[in-house]
């Protein structure tokens, strides 16, 4: 028998959540039970609907909120769930609570490599905490991190990587950013895409942007 999946996250959002929502879908269609709470018909989440996925219309909205570990342990133990994944912070914590002194196993997902170490309590309550199984890691970088935090057990962390399909693009029309910005032709255009976030280090990019020579002939965009 296929396990049965638990995924609580937030799929309001289309774009960026479209990769992490195809693979649940794609798992459902192979015959995977795959229960989804989340903010129902809402972004990605109204794509679940035309899926086999069971959409159930909740999130977390508090950590270590009692009502809402209930709700998610109610649901783990009455639905027989095998693993459950948590996508988020609120999530992930009350995850963890929900499945205490069960069997089900329990997930969680890390996007990018900072604000993890062994010496900080708050990392205890999710990610470094004993009842997590595995952590899906985003990249190899954020598996590394995990990996050489003191009294982690070194198979948790596993990188599987997010992609997109060319084909949800088709229709969309190409545009010229070298044409839009007024950039030349022969200039080497550099294209920087991130959440301007402290550990993406774009003011050590812009400072390195400073010092190239007046005459180079390079756009950062």
């Amino acid at each position: 028998m296929m396990p049965k999946l638990l995924i609580v996250s937030d799929y309001r959002d289309y774009h960026s959540t479209r990769p992490e929502g195809a693979i649940f879908i794609q798992l459902a269609q192979r015959g995977f039970e795959v229960h989804i709470m989340t903010y129902r018909g809402k972004g990605y989440a109204a794509e679940f609907e035309q899926s086999p996925i069971t959409v159930i219309d909740f999130h977390p909205e508090k950590k270590f909120d009692k009502a809402e570990i209930k709700t998610l342990r109610d649901y783990i133990l009455q639905h027989q769930i095998d693993v459950v994944h948590a996508f988020n912070s609120i999530a992930s914590v009350n995850c963890i609570q929900a499945a205490k002194g069960l069997s089900v196993k329990v997930a969680l997902y890390r996007g990018y490599s900072g604000n993890i170490n062994w010496w900080d309590p708050t990392n205890y309550i999710k990610n470094l905490h004993p009842r997590v199984d595995k952590i899906w890691c985003n990249s190899i970088g954020v598996e590394e991190l995990f990996k050489r935090q003191l009294f982690f057990k070194k198979h948790k962390a596993v990188t599987i990587n997010k992609g997109h399909k060319v084909e949800w693009y088709a229709d969309v029309q190409p545009q010229s950013v070298r044409h839009e910005y007024n950039i030349p032709d022969d200039a080497l255009l550099l294209v920087n895409v991130a959440y301007n976030r402290r550990m993406k280090g774009i003011p050590y990019l812009l400072k390195a942007m400073a010092k190239l020579p007046k005459d180079a002939n390079i756009h950062l965009l």
